[in-house]
């Protein structure tokens, strides 16, 4: 385990390698590849072999807080924390819904329960970038409003397994720890 310093959510979105100081206590962890399917130890083993600070649980922990800040933004067209978090192309796919929304009379509304598992799917490296797709199950409830907020498709009470696959990219040789959300 790692005793640090507390960063603020969009400095920590998924920083999953951060470089430990010399105050920091590092205690070796258990060889965390044991702990995976067999399929994926390949993929994880090439993005330590470049990032040996790489984690597959502590991926998955910012995976799923970037799950859920990209569902709040997505949901109130916050275009400036999407953009902390969305590769260029994907964030040009965000922000074409988002301008589609605006111009429809209706408008669909999604509200995050809970995250019940973050799975990785696929792992690898390629050209000294990591890849990462996670396979997230959540619970939802989804609805749709007219432009008075009323209610005309769905509801507020019906809470839905949603699954959804995303893929988080990383250039493994620079200094920023962050992963960006490629694909969803």
């Amino acid at each position: 385990a790692k005793v640090r310093d507390i960063a603020p959510q969009a400095e920590r979105i998924v920083q999953i390698s951060p470089k430990p100081r010399d105050s920091e206590i590092i205690v070796e962890p258990v060889k965390e590849e044991e702990k995976w399917d067999e399929a994926l130890l390949p993929g994880i083993q090439a993005i330590q072999a470049i990032d040996a600070g790489f984690s597959m649980r502590d991926f998955l922990e910012g995976s799923k807080t970037a799950f859920e800040m990209v569902l709040a933004a997505f949901g109130k067209n916050d275009r400036e924390t999407l953009t902390l978090l969305l590769s260029k192309e994907l964030l040009a796919q965000f922000g074409q819904d988002i301008d589609v929304r605006a111009e429809q009379e209706e408008h669909p509304e999604t509200t995050l329960i809970s995250i019940l598992s973050a799975t990785p799917a696929e792992v690898g490296e390629a050209g000294g970038k990591g890849h990462v797709t996670v396979r997230f199950e959540s619970e939802q409830i989804q609805s749709r409003r007219d432009k008075s907020g009323k209610i005309v498709a769905g509801s507020t009470g019906d809470i839905h397994t949603v699954l959804d696959i995303w893929t988080f990219e990383r250039d493994l040789r620079a200094a920023n720890p962050n992963w960006t959300i490629v694909a969803t």
